[in-house]
Parts: C-alpha cells; sequence; structure tokens
C-alpha cells in the first residue's frame, strides 16, 4: 500500500519536526503529488526521471526528502552550474518562511 499524508505526518512528528497540531492538520489534509507530478533523481547511470507511471512514485513523493522537480534549463545535474529545484518542502522551513512573510518573531 502506497504512503499516505498521514504517514508522512507520523513521521515528521516522530522526527520531532513536527510538534504544532495545527500543522500536522495540514499535513495530513493536503495532497503531496498533485505538486509533483515528476521528479528527477541520480542513479548509478545518471538521472532518472521519475514519473506518476513509476511504481515508487507515489511512496518517494509521501516521503520527508527533497525532490528535484525541474532542472534548469535542461542542464545536467552533475553539472556545478546546474540548479535543482524541489517543491517538497519541510515543515519547519515553511513554517519560517511564513513567519517572515507576515513578519512574526517567534
Amino acid at each position: 500500500m502506497p504512503r499516505s499524508c498521514a504517514a508522512l505526518a507520523d513521521d515528521l512528528e516522530a522526527s520531532g519536526q513536527l510538534t504544532d497540531p495545527t500543522w500536522r492538520k495540514v499535513f495530513e489534509t493536503v495532497p503531496r503529488h498533485p505538486y509533483v507530478p515528476e521528479f528527477w533523481t541520480l542513479t548509478g547511470q545518471g538521472q532518472r526521471r521519475v514519473t506518476s507511471a513509476d511504481p515508487v512514485w507515489l511512496d518517494v513523493v509521501y516521503t520527508d526528502d527533497a525532490l528535484a522537480t525541474q532542472l534548469t534549463d535542461g542542464v545536467s545535474l552533475f553539472r556545478c552550474h546546474g540548479r535543482r529545484v524541489s517543491t517538497k518542502t519541510s515543515e519547519p522551513l515553511l513554517r519560517n518562511l511564513g513567519r517572515r512573510r507576515r513578519g512574526w518573531a517567534g
């Protein structure tokens, strides 16, 4: 059975990264997979595109790992000037971004 929003929330809570019940509710109710239709990973043979047709796609989307969802200008991940872009973000980073945007101190 594929991982789920609740399983990810459980993992984040168990690791101490998700401590606020409001944020937990967000992680449990907002699906991640619509925002990660594909991603790129590195294998021993180089770059590999993973799409929703891949059997591991859904499980990986619901893990607390950064995923490269875009390659800038089609540049290889192996080149120094190529940057990876990720849409998956951890709860502490989201919380800090929200605080900065609203001018919160704590």
